[in-house]
């Protein structure tokens, strides 16, 4: 294994055509990612010295700030030296130079800058610079720098820098590894004493406060559960046309079911019922979220933008923690993100994530809806209005007779001037007429919606592991918090289990991704992180041997506990939008979470938990286009990882007791009897339970005169009958809990 391992680790040092400095141009003429400003104030003498155009590379803890260029791919040109008492080059390195090696040996690898031809990562000098800091902050922490003076034709010296001596990364980091102990320490201190995290806002706030108490640190624990307690009043509205309720449900119930698991605040159960509604109604019928939520431009008329799969995966999870814990959840918002999570790294041998979704077919754009204006209303029959929207009328409802009804009519989106546009995407509009359901949009009388038909079950479940390619996910914002998903809340669903730990293994064979997101990195980073740690014990050992340079690199020259990490232009967009905030409060608080996963404080860092009885309650709010549930399910252990945080198993466990043929037989008959008896009273709870032959919790309803059990969808109503040998032990355990639950003092015997 170490050989193995090691083998991986030097692979990864040498490879050549990473591509993570996305350079472009502005208007001005100016390179990108550079001619931008940074953001913390303890880097202003960099924007005043620069101009604004700071956001250059951080040089790990020597005071140095660089860029690296096409024109010099194996060398760091110094734009910037920190002239504070703390600076370690002060005195000794000036901007022009070129630096092109270190501790005696010049940088091997240039690097490369493209974004779309694969790699990524921050190969060549920044990733060499990294193992030549740690090196030298393992010994005496003199880091040797050779340099040319003025630049590239300049004469060649060394340069001896001073470094703190902090020691290095041990093996197994971040488990039993002092380096990464104090170093968790004092980003802590920078991210709470120093007052950096109530800077923060929205979604990057909530990671950042997940991150400070995954770590156990009491400061961030109370501040976390503060901010739990004041959404616990929180009802979010569906009809909402704002920007952003879609991520921030998301986020907030997160929080919410790591608060409750935490605590048992009874509160959070009415919140829970409270964003049940939200995750199905704001949902597109893929699985994924949009900007806005989906229903919402029904009644408002403004297009929620985009199917994205990340917001899906984060809802899901929000979910799936309160699953977890018995809390209520939207059974049908989980099971459309499961399907599309399925549908899209089921088919994909990294483990990676469409955009927003995969389509329900092969080379299937993921769209699922479009917006039409019909020619004329003639024929068509406005639905009567919905009880829980009466504002709207009927407009939230399908149109009777659907897309067949509605005469001729012109696709006013999507059309081939949008940048999603491919040929084919809104065929089934044609090709599918009979299934298309259409709501009107809000916009005026003539403007409606129509929805694709989605199959209930569009791929077939797995059966066994995934043998994940080494590609890897790529881009982690969609497979990460979807992997988390499916692992937290559903020990013993092997199909989920087998799913989740495929988009894990994704994760942890992409580290070169970790910054390189789109539109918002610190997403991608933080649930790509995590999501790693679910990974086999290869995988993500590899992953944590390559990331640990980003730390390294990173790392200020402040005083400890004074500077955090420094974001870093990795993966910075051609067109210059920053996927980071160009501050210091991005890396640090994903390093946290990294660093106290060992801790195991939270869900999403692994986590033990007691798991209730399992209980099923009908929902006490309707769906719009069919019936609805929301459901309180069990929790799982959940704890499966290896390499030295295993939960220790008993020496001597009691072997399970074997029953004969003949007395399997009569307990069959018995439960049989029962179950027929209470049908027969009226005295069977309508619960619905989980089956291994059946994706879906289900109703049983009958016993047959043959002995075959009938089982019913209550979403459906659809029903299906087993014969009694068919079901598993756990599913004759299940009956007899639902026998207990319906009559426990029960004489039907």
């Amino acid at each position: 294994m170490k050989s193995a391992i090691f083998t991986l680790a030097v692979t990864l040092m040498s490879c050549q055509g990473g591509y993570a400095i996305h350079q472009g141009g502005t208007a001005d003429g100016h390179l990108l990612p550079y001619s931008q400003k940074m953001s913390h104030p303890l880097d202003e003498p960099v924007n005043q010295a620069l101009e604004g155009r700071a956001f250059l590379m951080n040089l790990g803890p020597t005071g140095i700030r660089a860029d690296i260029r096409p024109e010099y791919p194996k060398e760091f040109k110094v734009k910037f030296v920190f002239q504070d008492s703390h600076s370690p080059a002060k005195g000794k390195i000036k901007a022009g130079d070129h630096i092109v090696g270190a501790n005696g040996k010049m940088f091997q690898n240039p690097h490369a800058f493209h974004r779309k031809k694969g790699g990524r990562g921050w190969p060549g000098p920044p990733f060499e610079l990294a193992h030549a800091i740690e090196k030298s902050q393992g010994s005496d922490g003199v880091l040797k720098l050779i340099v040319l003076e003025g630049g590239s034709k300049g004469k060649k010296k060394t340069v001896d820098l001073q470094l703190k001596a902090v020691g290095a990364f041990s093996p197994t980091y971040p488990w039993n590894c002092p380096r990464s102990d104090q170093l968790l320490e004092d980003l802590l201190d920078f991210m709470l004493d120093e007052g950096n995290i109530n800077k923060m806002r929205r979604h990057h706030y909530i990671q950042a406060l997940l991150a400070v108490w995954a770590s156990g640190d009491k400061r961030g624990v109370a501040l976390a559960k503060s901010k739990a307690q004041s959404l616990m009043k929180s009802k979010p509205d569906f009809r909402s046309g704002g920007m952003g309720p879609t991520w921030m449900t998301g986020y907030h119930g997160i929080l919410l079911g790591e608060y409750y698991n935490a605590t048992k605040d009874s509160g959070v159960k009415t919140t829970a019922k409270n964003f049940a509604p939200f995750y199905e109604h704001a949902q597109f019928k893929n699985g994924s979220y949009g900007h806005r939520s989906a229903i919402s431009f029904i009644a408002t008329g403004r297009k929620p933008y985009a199917s994205m799969a990340a917001a899906g995966g984060i809802c899901m999870l929000a979910q799936s923690t309160f699953k977890a814990n018995g809390l209520a959840y939207s059974e049908v918002a989980y099971e459309r993100g499961h399907q599309g999570h399925l549908r899209s790294a089921g088919r994909d041998g990294g483990g990676g994530i469409a955009y927003g979704f995969a389509g329900v077919r092969e080379n299937e754009r993921p769209t699922d809806h479009a917006i039409l204006k019909l020619a004329s209303m003639s024929g068509v029959k406005e639905p009567k209005p919905r009880a829980w929207w009466p504002e709207l009328g009927g407009k939230n409802l399908p149109i009777e007779g659907g897309l067949a009804a509605c005469g001729k009519y012109t696709v006013v989106w999507p059309t081939d001037k949008d940048h999603r546009w491919r040929n084919g995407c809104i065929d089934w509009l044609k090709n599918e007429k009979a299934k298309v359901v259409i709501n009107w949009s809000g916009a005026d009388a003539k403007t409606v919606t129509a929805w694709r038909h989605l199959p209930d079950k569009v791929v077939r479940e797995p059966t066994g592991p995934y043998n994940t390619t080494p590609n890897g996910a790529g881009h982690q914002a969609g497979s990460a918090p979807g992997a988390l998903a499916h692992l937290i809340g559903n020990k013993g669903n092997k199909p989920w289990e087998y799913l989740g730990t495929h988009m894990a293994n994704g994760c942890a064979l992409s580290p070169k991704m970790l910054w390189d997101g789109h539109a918002d990195a610190v997403i991608h980073s933080f649930f790509g992180t995590l999501a790693a740690f679910r990974a086999d014990e290869k995988s993500l050992r590899s992953w944590l041997d390559y990331t640990k340079t980003w730390i390294i690199l990173s790392e200020t020259h402040e005083p400890r506990a004074k500077g955090g990490l420094v974001d870093q232009p990795f993966g910075c967009q051609r067109n210059g939008t920053a996927s980071i905030a160009r501050g210091r409060t991005a890396y640090t608080h994903v390093a946290i979470a990294l660093l106290s996963v060992p801790k195991r404080q939270l869900l999403i860092t692994g986590a033990g938990y007691e798991q209730p009885a399992e209980k099923t309650t009908a929902s006490a709010h309707k769906s719009t286009g069919g019936s609805s549930r929301t459901v309180s399910a069990a929790a799982p252990s959940g704890r499966h990882w290896s390499e030295g945080w295993k939960v220790p198993v008993p020496k001597k466990a009691r072997a399970a007791r074997t029953v004969s043929a003949k007395t399997q037989t009569a307990l069959n008959n018995t439960l049989q009897h029962t179950l027929a008896k209470l049908i027969a009273a009226d005295a069977l709870k309508a619960i619905a339970v989980p089956l291994s032959l059946t994706r879906i919790r289900v109703q049983l309803v009958g016993v047959e005169t043959g002995g075959a059990l009938t089982f019913r969808d209550p979403a459906s109503g659809r029903t299906v009958a087993y014969p009694m040998s068919d079901l598993s032990a756990k599913d004759r355990a299940t009956l007899a809990i639902l026998i207990a639950e319906s009559k426990p003092t029960t004489d039907a015997q």
